[in-house]
């Protein structure tokens, strides 16, 4: 059976500073229709050598709608020291 549409569900989102320094991060939802785009987390102050956990009990709903899909995109204030971890369910 076809699914013209397919939603993913984040259930997990876990930032890792891998350096001594703390560094800054942004997670941004790039909505592939052009609306409700937004900020998760700007701004967001890792401490060196430490893991956040971003969602605490919060899910986000991805869309897909077979041609385009909705994304996330992360930035750090130095990318090399930055990990992010999304546990995600597909097709649901």
């Amino acid at each position: 059976m076809y699914k013209s549409a397919l939603e993913s569900i984040v259930i997990g989102i876990s930032v890792c500073n891998k350096n001594a320094s703390e560094r800054t991060v942004g997670l941004f939802l790039d909505n592939y229709d052009g609306s409700n785009d937004g900020y998760i987390v700007k701004g967001l102050k890792v401490p060196g050598n430490t893991t956040v956990e971003i969602m605490s009990g919060n899910k986000i709903v991805l869309q897909n709608s077979g041609s385009a899909g909705d994304v996330l995109r992360a930035e750090a204030s130095a990318g090399s020291s930055i990990d992010v971890v999304l546990s995600v369910l597909e097709d649901v």
